[in-house]
């Protein structure tokens, strides 16, 4: 019987995956499940009783985190592996968001590489309650929205990606202090001017934003 289940997190589970006849890590950094009942019309035509009847819907959250230069097509056999064998821990799964990041420090925040669900029709909501009885998979489909680059082999140098999660988090921790007095201080601390640590910032929140 599938439980109802708010937020429950695991972290850092590894998943090993073969990739145009590489072998690759893919890292699942956080998980989250997030259930709801089979509601297909309006709420309010349902009574509190009719709704505690109602199967659940189990929904799947992940945060995944590949390795650099992965093409669209690796990126979306990633995504199919990662469905493939989360399905054979857990057949009552009925959706699936996937989260895709190049790089770990990012994984609290917006996704950088892609995203794909894995539902009935590729969307989320149209699980119907007879569907969530028999755990028929048969409409389900894979959406992707991957960035223009997928992950990007012309990255951002480690350095530079050093000096910008460092400035991210400065600006962060205090937010009455001037972007001019961070930037200082990042040029104190790399032994770099202060010119170069704001181009370094702006080059790498470009970058993110524009998916590579």
């Amino acid at each position: 019987m599938k439980k109802l289940v708010s937020k429950l997190w695991i972290l850092v589970v590894s998943i090993l995956i073969i990739s145009c006849g590489t072998l690759r890590a893919a890292e699942i950094v956080k998980e989250e499940t997030n259930n709801y009942r089979a509601i297909i019309s309006n709420l309010s035509s349902y009574s509190s009783e009719e709704i505690m009847k109602l199967p659940i819907v189990v929904r799947k959250e992940y945060k995944v985190v590949v390795p650099g230069g992965l093409s669209k097509a690796d990126v979306k056999n990633v995504v199919k592996d990662i469905i493939n064998e989360e399905l054979k821990k857990d057949i009552n799964i009925d959706e699936m968001i996937i989260f895709i990041y190049d790089d770990k420090r990012d994984a609290d925040s917006f996704y950088t590489v892609g995203k794909a669900i894995w539902a009935v029709g590729g969307k989320l909501g149209n699980i119907t309650p007879q569907i969530a009885k028999s755990n028929n998979k048969d409409k389900h489909s894979i959406s992707f929205h991957i960035k223009t680059k997928g992950v990007s082999s012309n990255k951002p140098t480690d350095r530079e990606l050093e000096i910008y999660y460092a400035y991210n988090k400065a600006l962060w921790k205090d937010a009455s202090v001037p972007e001019s007095v961070v930037a200082s201080q990042m040029a104190k601390k790399f032994g770099i001017t202060s010119k170069e640590a704001d181009r370094i910032f702006n080059k790498v929140s470009i970058w993110k934003i524009r998916g590579k």
